[in-house]
């Protein structure tokens, strides 16, 4: 574990922090991030803000994804040496889609209220392809928009 910054963090990297959320619990959160600053308009206002984005492993106010799960969604996002880039990235989506419909673990945390607490890099994990990272969160954040306006 190691000190660092909210303005040095890239994709791929497993971090903790505190997290105060909705419910106003603060709480201990494990998260592999996959876009570090992710900036948002708001419609009613156009004023923008940012986000972090990442998949939560572990939490202290929710009970732990458990360890064969945390292997498989490593496996999934290892750097595959196969295909062009696109298709890498395609493959890499597809398996971390099918990862998320059983397993509820993306999240969006205000960047705002994150750099008010601090934020320690796991450095046990090896760091996954920052840019196959970043590309893989445009397109859950996408489906996501979908979701929404669908419903």
């Amino acid at each position: 574990m190691k000190n660092t910054t909210w303005q040095q963090l890239q994709p791929g990297q497993v971090v903790s922090f505190q997290y105060k959320s909705q419910n106003k619990r603060s709480a201990k959160r494990y998260v592999l991030i996959l876009d570090p600053r992710y900036p948002y308009r708001k419609k009613e206002t156009n004023r923008i803000v940012e986000f972090v984005i990442g998949l939560e492993i572990d939490s202290s106010d929710k009970p732990a994804l458990n360890r064969i799960k945390v292997k498989q969604l490593l496996k999934d996002l290892s750097i595959e040496t196969k295909g062009t880039q696109v298709q890498r990235m395609k493959n890499t989506y597809d398996s971390i889609k099918t990862f998320l419909k059983s397993n509820d673990i993306f999240r969006t945390y205000f960047l705002r209220e994150c750099r008010r607490r601090r934020v320690f890099l796991q450095d046990e994990y090896d760091a996954l392809n920052p840019i196959q990272m970043k590309q893989v969160s445009r397109e859950l954040i996408k489906e996501n928009k979908n979701k929404l306006e669908e419903a």
